[in-house]
């Protein structure tokens, strides 16, 4: 759910440009907004449940017999869909008339077009306005458009199965008191880290030996607790050698000796030195 708020921009309706290009005349409608647009949507629903009955898609089917009931009655909503997920009919074609979308079609060549004499795919012939050219008959034809357009839609898989459309949203209108209980609280600020935690994180982010002895070294006895709670990650036999080397109290060493061997493995193919640091490793524990 995301809040905000919807503005009219009325440079068009108020300009010199608006009786030319007669928005003016539209300007009304925006008054029964909600009304226009679940229109538009029940329109929109019932033409996708026949085309996906001809594809025999019986999820898709479904899903709009569905959600052709959650079409609001009230005019305080309205469903209406949107972005690039929503596809060419509801972001361009599906507000023109048939007559305007024929003209739209063979002016830019749009969709499938057929040779009427071969019956294969034609292309949009570039050199003459109106004309499509069949490159099996190597002839231009007046343009043939193929009836069904667009043949295609965005749609999301489950399984591998076709399951939703995409684009779809609710507006609703709500009071500034629903939008203030609906508001979610800000969580409270997250307690600043202990100093070995810093330390740690600081390893943990960018782990190397030389860090995790950086961190080993500036652990104190009043660490103790927190220290055995911490989960070592991502270290291997290469961090052992600069940990016995280092200078830490024995307390502190044995604790991150068992830390380390919860992770370090002993493996065969090790060299002696590496064997002989493993051996090193476990004693302390």
């Amino acid at each position: 759910v995301s809040f905000g708020k919807m503005k009219l921009d009325e440079f068009l309706f108020d300009s010199p440009l608006a009786r030319t290009l007669k928005f003016y005349e539209k300007k009304a409608l925006f008054a029964s907004l909600p009304e226009e647009c679940n229109e538009f949507a029940r329109n929109f629903i019932e033409e996708e449940i026949d085309f996906f009955k001809s594809c025999g898609m019986e999820e898709m089917v479904k899903f709009y017999t569905v959600f052709l009931k959650e079409i609001p009655e009230s005019n305080t909503a309205f469903l209406i869909h949107l972005g690039w997920g929503s596809g060419w009919k509801s972001m361009t074609g599906n507000y023109l008339t048939e007559n305007a979308l024929k003209k739209l079609r063979e002016r830019f060549g749009l969709g499938k077009l057929i040779c009427p004499q071969c019956g294969k795919d034609a292309k949009k012939d570039t050199r003459q306005e109106g004309k499509e050219f069949c490159f099996g008959c190597k002839k231009s034809f007046p343009i043939k458009l193929f009836p069904e357009f667009p043949k295609t839609r965005k749609i999301a898989f489950q399984n591998g199965k076709p399951a939703f459309p995409l684009g779809w949203i609710r507006v609703e209108r709500v009071s500034q008191a629903e939008l203030s209980a609906s508001v979610p609280k800000p969580s409270p600020p997250k307690p600043r880290l202990s100093e070995l935690m810093q330390n740690f994180e600081a390893f943990r982010l960018r782990p190397d030996p030389q860090k995790f002895v950086v961190f080993a070294q500036g652990i104190t006895p009043g660490d103790m607790d927190e220290l055995k709670a911490i989960s070592v990650q991502g270290v291997s036999i290469g961090y052992v050698g600069p940990f016995l080397a280092c200078d830490i109290p024995d307390e502190i060493r044995k604790v991150l000796a068992g830390k380390l061997l919860e992770v370090i493995k002993k493996n065969k193919k090790w060299s002696a030195d590496k064997l002989e640091k493993y051996e090193k490793l476990r004693c302390m524990v």
